[in-house]
């Protein structure tokens, strides 16, 4: 499970920085959500196989 945790890490992290160091409002809020919303799907995958086993 912490092997999941860091793939999703590698993806999430940098678009959450590179959100911040873009000037571009739309585009950070973009990346922004992006993020989240991949860090949220795999918490919500990580869960769903935890229970199913």
């Amino acid at each position: 499970m912490l092997t999941d945790y860091r793939k999703v890490a590698l993806v999430v992290v940098p678009l959450l920085v590179a959100a911040a160091l873009i000037e571009h409002e739309g585009v950070a809020i973009a990346l922004s959500a992006l993020g989240l919303t991949l860090a949220l799907a795999a918490l919500a995958a990580t869960l769903w196989t935890r229970r199913s086993r």
